[in-house]
C-alpha cells in the first residue's frame, strides 16, 4: 500500500509539472502575439501609428449618386451586366449643348488629379455632383437608343459592392428600370429609364483589339446620329464628339493603347 501511495504521488507530481510547463508556454505565446500585433515602438519609445493620409484612392473621381436600386430577384437573369458601384458613370453620355460647361468641369477634375496625386494613387477623392439638368430634361426615348443599331445583347444591370459579411464577399443589387445593350462581349451601353425616358446613360468598355475598336466606334457613331449626345470620360479627361469618327478613334486608341 505504501509503494502504491508513493507511485500515485509521483504520477500526480509529474502531471502538475507538465501542466505548469504547458501554461507557461501558452502565456509566453500569448505575450509574443500581443507584442507582434500591437503598434511597434520606435527607438525613443514612441508608438508608431497608421497615418491615414498615407491611404491612397485608386480612382480620382466618382459620381455622387447611384441609380435607384432594389434587391436582386432570386429568379433574375444571370446574364445581367455587372458593374462595380464606383464605375457608375465613369464614362457617360451628356447633352451636346452642355459641351462647354462639361469641358470646364473636366479641366477642373484634371487639375484636381495633378494636385492630389501622391505617386501611387490620390490622397483625396473628387466627388462629382450633377450641376446640370441631366438627361431626363431632354426627354430621350429609350426606344430610339434601342433602334440606333443592332445590339449584341439586351439585358438588365446589376451594381455590386464589396461586402465582407456576404458569402461571396460582394453584394449585388439590380438597377430599377435598368438596361444594358451589348456592343462586344466586354463593352456595353447601360443606364436606366424613367417612364420610358432615358434618365442616365453610361458606357462600360474593355477593348482587346482592332475588331473591338471598330465595333465600339460604329456603335458610338450610330448613337451620335440618333441622339444629341456626346461622351465624357472622367478617367481619361476626354470629351468626345460622337459624330466625328477621327475623334472617337483617337480617344479609344489612346485609352486602350490600340492601333487605329
Amino acid at each position: 500500500m505504501l509503494k502504491l501511495g508513493i507511485s500515485l504521488l509521483v504520477v500526480l507530481a509529474v502531471i502538475v509539472i507538465a501542466a505548469v510547463v504547458v501554461i507557461g508556454l501558452v502565456v509566453g505565446l500569448f505575450r509574443q502575439f500581443r507584442r507582434e500585433s500591437s503598434p511597434r515602438a520606435t527607438s525613443d519609445g514612441q508608438l508608431q501609428r497608421l497615418d491615414v493620409t498615407s491611404i491612397s484612392f485608386s480612382l480620382a473621381t466618382i459620381c455622387d449618386e447611384l441609380p435607384p436600386l432594389h434587391e436582386v430577384n432570386a429568379d433574375a437573369a444571370t446574364d445581367d451586366m455587372q458593374l462595380h458601384e464606383d464605375a457608375w458613370r465613369q464614362i457617360e453620355f451628356v447633352q451636346v449643348e452642355r459641351r462647354a460647361e462639361i469641358a470646364a468641369l473636366v479641366a477642373e477634375v484634371r487639375q484636381f488629379k495633378i494636385n492630389h496625386w501622391n505617386g501611387s494613387g490620390w490622397n483625396e477623392l473628387y466627388v462629382r455632383r450633377d450641376r446640370f439638368p441631366g438627361l431626363p430634361s431632354l426627354g430621350l426615348d429609350l426606344q430610339a437608343l434601342r433602334e440606333a443599331r443592332t445590339w449584341r445583347s439586351c439585358t438588365g444591370v446589376q451594381v455590386y459592392s464589396l461586402a465582407p459579411h456576404m458569402p461571396a464577399g460582394i453584394e449585388s443589387q439590380s438597377v430599377r428600370e435598368g438596361f444594358s445593350f451589348g456592343i462586344t462581349p466586354q463593352a456595353f451601353v447601360y443606364g436606366y429609364e424613367q417612364e420610358g425616358k432615358i434618365a442616365a446613360l453610361g458606357v462600360s468598355l474593355y477593348l482587346e483589339g482592332d475588331d473591338d475598336l471598330s465595333a465600339v466606334t460604329y456603335a458610338f457613331l450610330a448613337i451620335g446620329e440618333s441622339l444629341p449626345l456626346l461622351v465624357v470620360d472622367w478617367e481619361s479627361d476626354a470629351v468626345v464628339n460622337l459624330r466625328e469618327r477621327v475623334e472617337i478613334d483617337r480617344w479609344l486608341s489612346a485609352k486602350f493603347a490600340l492601333e487605329s
